[in-house]
């Protein structure tokens, strides 16, 4: 056996899974290869350290976190793909497709999602789990506010029209800067602040 092969069949040799002839092939091979030598004793002390260290699960923190910045991903790509619309589309049929290809049915689509996330967390928060309670709640709160305080400024700006091609750049640079760097996007006032000058 060459080297590539015996670093293909490392694992299985460490862990006692291969048949007695090539577990033999491969100790004469590390008899005679100081490299395959070397990383077979990494390997030992990789596996030894992690059955000595203590497992830890993630906390339910973690998973909350990631389960809001997965429905926020989902958001924002859903409202994206709702902003941007194909140069040549074709006539839609029906009357709910006809109402969902307008501006007002994207508007409305978005705020379904939006709701239908919020109630998704809601339910999540109902369910005991250790941890302070009041912050969540106060959290949920909050984010209830916002949600409320975007649709009626959406509503005072008249942003439920269809957005104009340079409005719709504006909000692709937006939305890429966000996924950028989530933590140093914009607010929900500073793109609004850009939206109206740029109609202006």
């Amino acid at each position: 056996m060459n080297c590539k092969e015996i670093q293909a069949a490392m694992m299985d040799y460490l862990d006692q899974a291969l048949p007695a002839a090539a577990a033999a092939e491969i100790i004469e091979h590390l008899a005679g290869c100081d490299e395959c030598r070397r990383e077979a004793d990494e390997i030992r002390l990789l596996l030894a350290a992690m059955k000595a260290s203590e497992r830890q699960l993630p906390s339910s923190t973690l998973r909350e976190n990631f389960n809001t910045m997965l429905q926020s991903e989902l958001n924002m790509e859903t409202m994206a793909n709702l902003l941007t619309t194909p140069e040549k589309e074709a006539k839609p049929r029906g009357k709910v497709i006809a109402f969902l290809s307008t501006a007002a049915g994207r508007a409305a689509a978005s705020v379904i999602l939006l709701a239908g996330g919020i109630g998704i967390g809601m339910e999540l928060s109902r369910t005991p789990r250790p941890g302070p309670q009041a912050d969540t709640q106060s959290e949920i709160v909050a984010l209830k506010a916002e949600v409320q305080n975007m649709k009626n400024t959406m509503k005072e700006n008249d942003l439920l029209n269809e957005p104009t091609a340079e409005e719709k750049k504006l909000l692709d640079r937006e939305l890429e800067d966000y996924r950028k760097n989530p933590e140093a996007g914009s607010t929900w006032d500073e793109v609004e602040a850009r939206l109206r000058k740029s109609r202006a």
